[in-house]
């Protein structure tokens, strides 16, 4: 299994890789970002803006804008052999209107207005595009104005660029994205696959985990937009959801893949109730679910923080307990944690820009498969370990519970459960044997004597390879034979079994003998049989043998009988009673 997954994670990690570069375009030359940038109101007009200098943030690094829209300025080129920009391309996001003013001399040249539905994603890599009005006419200026962004810092690494081509990341990020990719499709393939035969939950919510990342790389690699032709919109709500299922379920998978007694039953229910919680709350606001689409973005950030501290708590707990599995969580979340704080003071509008940069999250995923993956498979290793140790355990246990546990032969349950298979198999050949006045033994010579000869006896009658040899207690063997010749085999053994106790027991003062009584009974001629029956008729033929001087066998041929003939011991019993 190990070198099948190794196999398979290579094969989709270049699969995936080829595809994200093949539908990846070249990438477009970036001039700059913006210049300056600020906040105003919704009836602010460029002209206000312009005029009001003190309100333009020009500081590189910083970003803050509290009101309801933002400015972004940029200036053009002045080398007038420099090629033009042409687009204005940004991080992905939910935008209601993006508006763009083109200034020549001081004075508007152009104008354009883009609402949020007709923005055009980048066909690879987390961003949008927008076309520069007048980019003919020589702007020396752009203003940008931003209207309902879903995140205070969407603008903050907005960028200039001059060529016609989709503005996206460099080819060696989406080579890298690809193989993440391919690295993810693993788990959650085998996850479900291995899932029906360990029945363990957090097989499910890691796969769950899987599919989360799967729909974030396929919106930042583009392979959504390339192959699914998804909007913005579409775009930044995959790429939501795909966040929620991974931090809301990676507080239900700690809670089950950490060992019982690794963290206490409260913190075992913050990590479930805390991972519900966010995904309740932030995968509403997320899917634009009322009433949770109403309460905006800040708090779709704000939703994470429980868990986040409820999986910290889980993780210093299971240290001081002394787990296994915490070791793979913590390397395997350390990193996602601290990208998840920076892209969430990146969304509070606390840092202009992730510190880590824009594929920090992507490879903090990449990590976080692998080593957690090694961590599922290590605690998968060690269940099927145990499943196969309780297997034999519980075959073991069968078996005794079918042996007889001085001679080893088969008992009386164990025949039960086989007889009919046994007799359709063509055994139809059933003797009992019962040695003669055992309890003479047992008396003169004692029942250790006794049992060794209990042992011999046992030990002849499974001597025949084509015969089953049932202890059903006592002095008392039942032989289940197949062959025509079964009966002069049974009568054999039946003789052996003085010759061998005279050669192999000590102590004794007398040959022992033994009875038995044989039928031979065709099961086409007398179909379901039950042990019951067959036991009954063969004891009627032993009964027969004993009373007609011991030492021998009475034999019959049956070809059916219609009801079952009453024992011996229900007979004297019966006798008994009246």
């Amino acid at each position: 299994m190990g070198r099948v997954s190794f196999l398979w994670i290579i094969l989709c990690a270049l699969v995936c890789g080829i595809i994200s570069v093949w539908a990846a375009p070249a990438h477009a030359a970036v001039i700059h970002g913006a210049d300056c940038h600020r906040g105003a109101s919704l009836e602010a007009t460029l002209n206000t803006v312009r005029a009001d200098s003190k309100g333009w943030i020009c500081r590189s690094g910083e970003w803050h804008t509290g009101e309801p829209a933002a400015w972004l300025k940029f200036d053009a080129p002045a080398d007038p052999f420099s090629a033009q920009p042409t687009e204005l391309f940004l991080r992905l996001a939910q935008i209601e209107s993006i508006e763009i003013y083109s200034i020549k001399d001081g004075r508007e040249i152009a104008y354009q207005s883009h609402s949020g539905a007709a923005i055009r994603p980048a066909d690879n890599g987390p961003y949008v595009a927008v076309p520069l009005p007048g980019t003919g006419l020589k702007a020396e200026t752009f203003y940008v104005r931003l209207v309902g962004a879903n995140y205070a810092a969407t603008g903050a690494d907005a960028r200039l660029i001059h060529s016609a081509a989709t503005a996206g990341w460099p080819e060696h990020y989406t080579i890298i994205v690809g193989a993440i990719f391919g690295l993810v499709c693993a788990p959650l393939f085998l996850n479900l696959t291995l899932f029906p035969a360990l029945q363990r939950s957090f097989m499910l919510y890691h796969a769950g985990m899987s599919l989360g990342m799967l729909m974030t790389l396929s919106a930042a690699s583009g392979l959504a937009t390339g192959m699914l032709g998804l909007d913005t919109y579409a775009l930044v709500t995959l790429t939501e959801i795909g966040y929620v299922l991974i931090v809301a379920l990676g507080g239900f998978f700690a809670a089950t893949f950490l060992e019982q007694g690794a963290i206490s039953p409260v913190v075992r229910r913050a990590l479930k109730g805390s991972g519900l919680l966010a995904l309740v709350i932030a995968g509403g606001i997320a899917a634009g679910i009322p009433p949770f689409s109403w309460l905006g973005r800040t708090i779709f950030l704000l939703a994470f923080f429980p868990i986040c501290f409820a999986s910290l708590a889980a993780m210093a707990q299971a240290v001081q307990r002394g787990s296994l599995w915490v070791r793979y969580q913590i390397a395997a979340w350390t990193p996602a944690i601290i990208v998840g704080l920076d892209m969430t003071a990146t969304g509070l509008g606390l840092q202009a820009e992730p510190r880590w940069g824009v594929l920090a999250p992507f490879l903090a995923m990449g990590f976080e498969v692998v080593v957690t993956g090694i961590g599922v498979a290590h605690r998968l290793v060690l269940l099927r370990r145990e499943r196969d140790d309780a297997q034999s355990e519980a075959r073991i246990l069968e078996k005794l519970s079918e042996r007889d546990p001085m001679t080893g032969l088969y008992n009386r349950r164990a025949l039960e459960d086989r007889i009919e298979a046994l007799h359709k198999s063509g055994h139809d050949t059933f003797a009992l044997l019962d040695l003669d006045e055992f309890k003479q033994v047992n008396d003169t010579a004692g029942h250790g004597v006794g049992d060794d000869v209990i042992r011999v006896a046992a030990d002849v009658l499974q001597s025949d390879e084509h015969s089953l040899a049932i202890r059903l207690g006592g002095e008392e063997f039942m032989l289940v034979m197949k062959g025509g010749d079964a009966p002069d085999r049974a009568e054999q053994l039946r003789k052996a079994i003085t010759l061998r106790v005279a050669r192999e027991v000590d102590g004794l003062e007398r040959l022992v003998t033994a009875s038995m009584g044989l039928a031979v009974i065709p099961y086409s001629a007398v179909p379901n049989s039950s042990f019951e029956d067959l036991y009954a008729l063969t004891d009627k033929l032993l009964y027969e043998a004993k009373e007609s001087g011991r030492n021998r066998t009475v034999s019959q041929k049956l070809r059916a009988f219609r009801k079952r003939a009453q024992d011996r011991r229900s007979q004297s019993r019966a006798s008994r009673a009246a």
